[in-house]
C-alpha cells in the first residue's frame, strides 16, 4: 500500500497524473484550500474512477505555507500511527 499526498494548490491537475494506474490499496490524499482553482470535469471523472480510496483535506486559511504545513503535519500523523508502506508527497513546491 502506497500513500499519496498531493499538494492540488500548487500542482493542480499535473498532481493527479497517472492515477488511474494505481491499485485498490493505494491511499490518494488531496489537499486544496481556497486558492485551489475549478477541477476540470475530465479529471474529476478520473478520480471518482481510480481503483484507489480518494480522501479529501480542505484547509481554510491562505497564509505563506499554509497548506504544505497541514500536509506535513498529516505526514507526521501517518508515520505516528505506524503507516505501512511508503508515502509520497507530490508537489511543485522548490523549498
Amino acid at each position: 500500500m502506497a500513500t499519496y499526498l498531493i499538494d492540488y494548490e500548487n500542482t493542480g491537475v499535473k498532481g493527479l497524473v497517472g492515477i488511474e494506474q494505481l491499485k485498490e490499496d493505494d491511499l490518494i490524499i488531496i489537499f486544496y484550500g481556497p486558492k485551489t482553482g475549478a477541477v476540470p470535469f475530465d479529471e474529476h471523472v478520473k478520480i471518482c474512477q481510480a481503483a484507489s480510496q480518494v480522501k479529501y483535506i480542505k484547509t481554510t486559511k491562505t497564509a505563506k505555507n499554509y497548506l504544505d504545513f497541514q500536509l506535513a503535519t498529516y505526514l507526521g500523523f501517518l508515520i505516528g500511527k505506524g503507516e505501512k508502506g511508503p508515502v509520497y508527497i507530490i508537489s511543485q513546491d522548490t523549498g
